[in-house]
């Protein structure tokens, strides 16, 4: 305590209304250093959690940014600036590829056949196989599962086959979809 070190030194030198004003004094201070560290400790955790924040926030950016590099890589040579304004929403794209292993890392016949092998496939279900004739669509599922040698066939035989939800069978293409939905928000 202050006052009982003081006192002695003080005692010839102050009155005793003096050196209760001096302890007093003392007394705010330690209370003032004990607020004020208080208050620093509170403004350090706030801090912290604005950084936290702002790193998500970098994180959102950031894949916000990757899946604007996803859509730049499957339409180009369309910009970006030019699909939103001119297309987005719009009108169809068709991009002619003269590359025809271009997507081969993202989803391939060698994906389709390793989905349908899976065994977990099934027509009208996972897959649909169909028909287009003189401008009439024409559904051509069989039932029960979709084996892997009669797809390929309707396939040979000028059929489309459309794999509902391939995002669920296929790690490459899910990913894909999921920097795409960090851009379009959906």
């Amino acid at each position: 305590n202050i006052r009982e070190r003081l006192s002695p030194i003080l005692a010839g030198h102050m009155g005793e209304a003096e050196i209760n004003e001096v302890d007093g004094k003392e007394k705010k201070t330690a209370s003032a250093t004990a607020d004020e560290q208080k208050r620093s400790r509170k403004l350090k955790r706030k801090e912290e959690k604005r950084k936290e924040e702002s790193r998500c926030e970098d994180v959102f950016d950031d894949s916000f940014v990757e899946g604007r590099k996803v859509l730049a890589w499957l339409i180009n040579p369309v910009k970006t600036k030019k699909f939103f304004e001119d297309v987005w929403e719009q009108k169809p794209l068709l991009i002619k590829r003269r590359k025809p292993k271009f997507y081969k890392n993202i989803f391939s016949s060698k994906e389709v056949d390793r989905i349908l092998e899976s065994g977990n496939v099934d027509f009208g279900v996972n897959v649909d196989v169909t028909l287009y004739k003189d401008g009439q669509r024409f559904t051509l599922n069989p039932e029960g599962r979709a084996h892997p040698s009669l797809v390929w066939k309707f396939y040979q035989d000028g059929c489309s086959v459309r794999l509902l939800n391939p995002q669920t069978y296929s790690d490459s293409l899910w990913q894909l979809c999921s920097q795409l939905q960090e851009l379009f928000g959906s």
